[in-house]
C-alpha cells in the first residue's frame, strides 16, 4: 500500500500541479455544498461542535463530507470526556491483585485518549483544521498587491531587440 494520491485541487493550491497529472485528474466534485442541518443522530454536545466547525470551514464543505465532520464531532466529544475523567481520577488507577498487594496501573482513559487523539489529528489533517496542514494548501500571495499588478503590466525590465 502507496501513499494516498494528492488531490488535484490541492495541488493547484500548492503550485505543484503538472502537465501529466492535468491529463488524469477525475472531474471536478459534483457534490452539493453542505448545509447546516445537523444530522439528528448526533449527541447534543457533538450537535455544537459540528455547528462550530461547519461554521469554521464554511465554504469548503460539501455533502460528501458529512460522515467524516460527524465522526470528528463524535470523537471530540468522547476525547473530552475521556481528558475530564483524566482531571478527575489521575492518570493511574490502583488495583488490587489476587496475589495480594495493591497495584497502579494507567488509567483506561489514558489509552482511550491517546487512540482517539491520533484519529483526530488524521480528520483535522485532511480538513485543514491544524496549521500544517493550512500551510500546504495556501497559495502564495504577493505582499503588495498594486506592486503584482503593475510588474504584470508595466516590467521594470524593457526587452531590447535583438542586436542593439
Amino acid at each position: 500500500m502507496g501513499r494516498r494520491p494528492i488531490p488535484t485541487a490541492i495541488k493547484r493550491c500548492r503550485g505543484t500541479l503538472r502537465k501529466r497529472d492535468r491529463k488524469a485528474a477525475p472531474a471536478p466534485s459534483t457534490w452539493p455544498p453542505l448545509g447546516n442541518d445537523v444530522p439528528d443522530w448526533l449527541a447534543p454536545d457533538a450537535a455544537e461542535v459540528y455547528v462550530r466547525v461547519v461554521k469554521l470551514l464554511a465554504g469548503t464543505l460539501t455533502a460528501g463530507d458529512e460522515f467524516a465532520l460527524s465522526r470528528y464531532a463524535s470523537l471530540l466529544c468522547h476525547w473530552r470526556r475521556a481528558h475530564q475523567t483524566l482531571a478527575d481520577e489521575g492518570p493511574t488507577l490502583t488495583v488490587k491483585t489476587m496475589s495480594g498487594p495493591a497495584v497502579e496501573k494507567q488509567h483506561p482513559a489514558a489509552r482511550l485518549l491517546t487512540s482517539i487523539a491520533a484519529e483526530l489529528r488524521a480528520i483535522e489533517d485532511r480538513f485543514g483544521m491544524n496549521a500544517a496542514s493550512r500551510r500546504k494548501l495556501a497559495a502564495p500571495e504577493p505582499a503588495d498587491p498594486t506592486a503584482a499588478a503593475e510588474s504584470k503590466f508595466f516590467p521594470s525590465v524593457i526587452p531590447l531587440p535583438n542586436g542593439a
